[in-house]
């Protein structure tokens, strides 16, 4: 499954606030995707604007897992599905089928504060396109182990 808000910087913080007070207090984490959704829109994100695959709106709520690294034992290397890369790469081919001056890769709005407000998104060809995404896909599973 996966998690989609408007991707702001506000958004992003807030979403980082509420994962940061599950670390925290591990009794506030959620158990099911109905007390997520109830979470976020306290954090402040607009539930209305939030999907999570898999979950419809009339449907069932879906159980949530939460798995804690440890210093010990296991390696955890987190994949996504061969569906959630699918999809990525189709979005990355249309993107790439946009007009010249839309063809950016979608790197969530708060990068821009690391960079400074003046850089440029790039320009960038199918081929780039789709080599971004695999050093996106390795960056996210070598972050997310250690």
């Amino acid at each position: 499954m996966q998690i989609n808000f408007p991707s702001d910087n506000e958004n992003w913080k807030k979403w980082g606030a509420l994962v940061k007070s599950w670390v925290d207090d591990p009794l506030k984490r959620p158990y099911d995707t109905s007390q997520l959704l109830t979470q976020m829109h306290a954090a402040g994100i607009d539930e209305t604007q939030v999907t999570i695959t898999g979950v419809t709106p009339d449907g069932p709520p879906r159980s949530i897992q939460f798995v804690p690294y440890s210093d010990t034992g296991y390696l955890y290397i987190p994949l996504p599905t061969k569906a959630m890369v699918d999809a990525a790469e189709a979005r990355l081919h249309a993107i790439a089928q946009k007009a010249p001056g839309q063809r950016r890769y979608p790197l969530p709005e708060f990068y821009a504060v690391a960079f400074g407000p003046t850089a440029t998104v790039v320009e960038m060809s199918e081929n780039e396109l789709m080599d971004f995404r695999l050093r996106r896909l390795g960056e996210y599973t070598i972050n997310e182990c250690m």
